[in-house]
C-alpha cells in the first residue's frame, strides 16, 4: 500500500539485497560512539551544605550528637577568659575524637584531616586550627578535664539505652609509652614470652571447647598445636555457638511456661559469655582493628588523657556500628546484629595508669 499522489512510478516496497548477498552482515557492523556523562572538574561547582553529604548514620553525626548534649558551662569553666578568642572547646573536642576514629592519633594527621576530609570540614564548621592548637588542647586543656567529658558521655549513653549494666567486665593490657626506656629486648625473653603465650591460647580454647561441649552438646576437637590456625578455629567455635544461640531463641519465643523459658535464657547466657570474649574483645579492637598500640604523649597525666580519647572513639563507634545496623535492618539490605552476633561491649571507664617496671 503507498500513497499515489507522492509515489513515483519506478517505487517498489521489496528491500534490495547487496550483490554478495551479505545486507545482514553489514547492519551487525553498525558501530556507535561511546557516550559518557558530563565531566569536567575545572567548572565552578557550588555545595550549599556539607551536612548533606554526610550520611545519618556516619560517625561524625555520632560524635556531634554527643559532644553537644555536654552543657557548655562544663567546657568554659576551664578557660580564664580575656586575650585573644580560642577555637570553641565543642568544635576541638569533636574533630579530635573524629581524628582518633578515623585512627589519626598526631596532631598534624588531624589538621590534614580538617583541611580533606568532608565530615571533618562540617565538625570544624570550616575553621582550620593547626597542629600546635589542638596539641595544646588535647594536652594541656583535657587534662583537667577527661575525667568530667567522660562521665558525661557515658551518662549520654545510658539515657540512650545504649549501656545496660547486665554485664560487668574488668580488663587490663599493656600499651607502649612514647618514651620507653624498653626499646630493645632480648631474644630469650621472646622465646620465654611466646611459649608462654601459647600455652595461654591453648588454655582458652580448651576452656571454650569445655564451655560449648557441656552446654551446646557440640564435638570438641583436638586443641590446635599451629598458633596460626588459632583464629580459624576460635572463629568456628563462635559460629557454633552463634546457631545455638539462635535456637535458643527461637525455643523462647515459642515456649508459653514461664518456668521453662527462664531455663532457656539462663543456657543461653551461659553460651553468650565465650561468645563475646570471640566476637567483641575491647582491647583486641583497639590494638587490632584500630592500630593504638603506643602512646604518643608523655607523661601519666596526658597518657591518661589520650586513653580516654581511644576510650570515647570506641564507644562512639560502636554507636555507629548500632545505628548503621538499624538502617541496614531499615532497608532489609541485610539481617540485624541481633541475629547474627552480641550486643557491644562499652569502655564505661578508664583508671590511672602506671608504668610497668
Amino acid at each position: 500500500m503507498c500513497n499515489l499522489s507522492i509515489t513515483t512510478e519506478n517505487y517498489n516496497t521489496e528491500t534490495t539485497s547487496s550483490p554478495d548477498g551479505n545486507q545482514g552482515e553489514s547492519h551487525s557492523k553498525q558501530t556507535f560512539p561511546p557516550t559518557f556523562k558530563p565531566y569536567n572538574n575545572q567548572q565552578i561547582q557550588v555545595i550549599f551544605d556539607l551536612q548533606e553529604l554526610i550520611p545519618d548514620h556516619h560517625v561524625a553525626r555520632v560524635i556531634d550528637e554527643m559532644v553537644e548534649a555536654i552543657p557548655d558551662q562544663r567546657l568554659f569553666s576551664y578557660y580564664p577568659g580575656g586575650g585573644r578568642s580560642s577555637y570553641h572547646p565543642k568544635m576541638m573536642l569533636k574533630v579530635i575524637l573524629y581524628g582518633y576514629s578515623q585512627k589519626v592519633y598526631s596532631c598534624r594527621g588531624i589538621e590534614k584531616l580538617i583541611q580533606e576530609s568532608i565530615p571533618a570540614m562540617w565538625l570544624a564548621a570550616m575553621q582550620s586550627p593547626d597542629f600546635r592548637t589542638l596539641n595544646e588542647f588535647r594536652g594541656v586543656r583535657m587534662k583537667v578535664l577527661m575525667d568530667e567529658l567522660f562521665e558525661a558521655m557515658i551518662q549520654k549513653l545510658i539515657e540512650e539505652n545504649y549501656i545496660t549494666f547486665e554485664n560487668y567486665f574488668l580488663d587490663g593490657t599493656k600499651i607502649e609509652a612514647d618514651a620507653n626506656k624498653y626499646s630493645f629486648v632480648w631474644k630469650k625473653s621472646i622465646t620465654k614470652f611466646e611459649e608462654k603465650l601459647k600455652e595461654k591460647i591453648q588454655e582458652t580454647l580448651r576452656h571454650i571447647e569445655e564451655m560449648t561441649q557441656m552446654e551446646a552438646d557440640t564435638k570438641a576437637d583436638h586443641i590446635l598445636e599451629n598458633p596460626e590456625e588459632v583464629p580459624e578455629k576460635l572463629k568456628e567455635v563462635a559460629t557454633e555457638l552463634e546457631a545455638k544461640v539462635e535456637t535458643l531463641n527461637e525455643e523462647i519465643h515459642e515456649e508459653e511456661n514461664t518456668n521453662v523459658r527462664k531455663e532457656i535464657r539462663k543456657r543461653r547466657r551461659t553460651l553468650q559469655k565465650p561468645l563475646k570474649l570471640i566476637r567483641d574483645s575491647v582491647f583486641g579492637h583497639i590494638k587490632g582493628n584500630r592500630s593504638f598500640r603506643r602512646f604518643s604523649l608523655r607523661g601519666l597525666e596526658k597518657v591518661h588523657v589520650e586513653f580516654g580519647l581511644v576510650a570515647l572513639a570506641h564507644n562512639l563507634l560502636k554507636v555507629a556500628g548500632l545505628r548503621l545496623d538499624a538502617f541496614k535492618e531499615k532497608t532489609k539490605t541485610r539481617p540485624s546484629r541481633t541475629k547474627n552476633s552480641t550486643w557491644p561491649c562499652f569502655i564505661l571507664g578508664t583508671y590511672q595508669t602506671a608504668p610497668f617496671l
